[in-house]
């Protein structure tokens, strides 16, 4: 990987001149226009930090991995660009609530952006991607699961010429990151059915190791790594650790004011829910995936338009919340790593106006911390149990509430659900939804045209030609039906509808949009069945020692920071892979200046006294 660019603070690791292809910012071309841009579109007078290297890069043509700290305007590195690059800006987005705010504002600026994503229909969807192929559409932002449709591989295979993609929150297809998302792993499929593009990778948070596995995971050529530094100065660090859950209670209530943004983040939906009857008088309001669709936008839309100011939350509460004056970020249950951590604690003060972190713990919450571990990495000896039970299960299949308190050494829910994530990723089951439940398909092409194209394809032609003789004209419109009945069309086992449609749609027969699957419904096994003992399932056990083993080296960093006494400044800067140029700032909780550390030990009754 290209060494960092002149964007890295004075702390980071020796400068090496970038690229002649690059030559000097002020040299590119387009620059000028973007500057033109930026002020006339944006309404900014001038780029922060690091975004010019970042748009130069793309105009340039190079691929750039992009680290910014929350608030630093990683979104202008590809938005702005897009604006003057003569083709489609594809950005990979993996939250619906972000793409819907990027979106309104790009529109909001007269900047033509679309999303597509699962809360619009699969007509909407067409005609978003329509716009998309006839140039229409400046900027699309796309769910990385969507690549599973053929019309958005059709886009990209020709109907639309693309010339950039954004990769936004990048860290997502890390497995070494702090909140891996499997989808990810699609994307340089999908870069190069696009025509390889360059490629802009942005997030918040990484450590030297995850941008190097980012860069490779992206198949990035040479790109520019542009670090912008993650010491922010207006972030006051605090760890205020208490004696019990009733002194953590009391310490928050001390710390929250009315009417002050503010977000207390809680380890589990029963916590938040807990803590914000607990805050309510203070006019808190609960934030979990829990809780229905409309209550958590109209809660997401409220804070944001400054109506409401005190969140509890999950970590569901997270990716687009750019708020710019909350004041304080709580962390009422620890994070599972200090990146997570960090990028959370990060959304306060994004004004560049003083805000307080404040991370609350108690020696309890060292257990649940090592039950979201063990969650996470549940025991190959589990895993191979998990597959024997969902084949004795039969076409009924299993699920976590089936096999729960039934299995030996009693784990929890989250471990058997991991479980099953690892036997699905690796092709052992499936989803009982995708075989028992409605998928929606549809063949845009008539029975000569697909007669020509799979000429040489008899498999898929041969099941075309099924479907066409079971469902005639509906296939053309798009119709939804039943694994059963689609089953009995193309002459498959229930089993293996869902397998089967996904791959005509791979090879462009048909739009197919699977049924919604949870990590907690019933699985089926998928065949052939092999042997249910366990040792012939295909399992990446290296890799799956090496994730428990990360996972562990991470924890530890984060109660490190939780439990020790030194600078919090300085630990944080060290984790990222930066030189601290002091040994103690003088100016955080860790440092003893004014609360935090050791001096902000609490009890019960000094918090009540005051």
């Amino acid at each position: 990987m290209a060494p960092r660019s002149t964007a890295a603070t004075a702390a980071s690791p020796p400068v090496v001149p970038p690229p002649a292809r690059i030559r000097s910012a002020a040299a590119t071309p387009g620059l000028e226009a973007a500057r033109r841009l930026l002020s006339e579109r944006f309404g900014l007078a001038a780029f922060r930090p690091g975004q010019e290297e970042a748009i130069a890069a793309a105009l340039a043509g190079q691929d750039a991995l992009v680290v910014m700290p929350t608030g630093a305007g990683k979104s202008l590195c590809y938005q702005l660009p897009a604006l003057l690059l003569p083709g489609l800006t594809l950005v990979v987005s993996p939250l619906i609530s972000l793409m819907k705010d990027q979106v309104d504002r790009l529109v909001s600026r007269g900047v033509n952006a679309a999303a597509v994503n699962s809360t619009l229909s699969p007509d909407a969807q067409r005609d978003t991607l329509a716009l998309a192929a006839a140039g229409e559409v400046r900027l699309l932002y796309v769910a990385p699961e969507r690549f599973r449709s053929s019309r958005v591989l059709a886009l990209l295979s020709g109907e639309a010429r693309v010339s950039l993609v954004a990769v936004d929150e990048a860290h997502c297809i890390s497995q070494w990151g702090h909140d891996f998302r499997p989808d990810y792993r699609d994307l340089p499929e999908v870069i190069a059915r696009a025509g390889r593009p360059p490629v802009v990778a942005l997030t918040a948070t990484a450590t030297p190791r995850v941008q190097e596995d980012i860069a490779a995971a992206l198949k990035m050529r040479q790109p520019r790594v542009l670090v912008q530094g993650f010491d922010r100065v207006n972030l006051r660090l605090e760890v205020r650790r208490a004696a019990n859950r009733g002194a953590k209670m009391a310490a928050l209530r001390a710390l929250v004011r009315p009417r002050e943004g503010a977000i207390v983040y809680c380890g589990t939906r029963r916590a938040v829910d807990e803590v914000a009857g607990e805050l309510r008088p203070l006019g808190a309001r609960a934030y979990h995936a829990g809780l229905p669709d409309e209550e958590r936008a109209r809660v997401q839309t409220a804070f944001m338009a400054g109506e409401e100011h005190l969140i509890v939350a999950t970590n569901a509460f997270g990716m687009g919340i750019d708020r710019a004056d909350i004041r304080r970020v709580v962390h009422y249950d620890a994070p599972q790593s200090l990146e997570a951590y960090y990028q959370e604690a990060g959304r306060a003060g994004r004004d560049g106006q003083p805000a307080q972190c404040v991370l609350l713990f108690a020696p309890g919450d060292h257990r649940l911390l090592e039950f979201f571990l063990r969650g996470q990495n549940p025991d190959l000896a589990l895993i191979r149990e998990v597959y024997r039970r969902t084949v004795e299960a039969g076409p009924a299949g299993a699920g976590v509430a089936d096999l729960d308190r039934r299995l030996p050494g009693s784990p929890s829910r989250a471990e058997i659900a991991t479980a099953f994530n690892v036997l699905r990723r690796a092709g052992h089951v499936e989803p009982a939804a995708f075989a028992a439940g409605r998928h929606w398909l549809r063949v845009a092409a008539g029975p000569e045209e697909l007669a020509r194209r799979f000429a040489t394809d008899g498999l898929a032609l041969a099941l075309l030609q099924r479907l066409e003789a079971a469902f005639g004209p509906r296939l053309a419109s798009g119709l939804s039906a039943a694994a059963a009945d689609l089953a009995e069309a193309l002459s498959r086992k229930v089993a293996r509808v869902g397998e089967t449609l996904c791959m005509l749609a791979a090879r462009g027969a048909i739009e197919h949009h699977p049924p919604s699957a949870s990590t907690s419904e019933r699985h089926v096994v998928t065949p052939p069945v092999v042997d249910p003992a366990g040792p012939a399932l295909r399992l990446d056990e290296p890799w799956l020692r090496e994730k428990a083993r990360r996972d562990r080296e991470r924890l530890d960093v984060m109660l490190r920071y939780a439990q020790g006494d030194r600078c919090l400044r300085r630990q944080v800067l060290e984790y990222f892979g930066e030189a601290a140029p002091w040994k103690a700032c003088g100016a955080c909780g860790g440092c003893g200046a004014g609360g935090g550390g050791r001096e902000a030990d609490l009890s019960v009754a000094s918090v009540a006294t005051g």
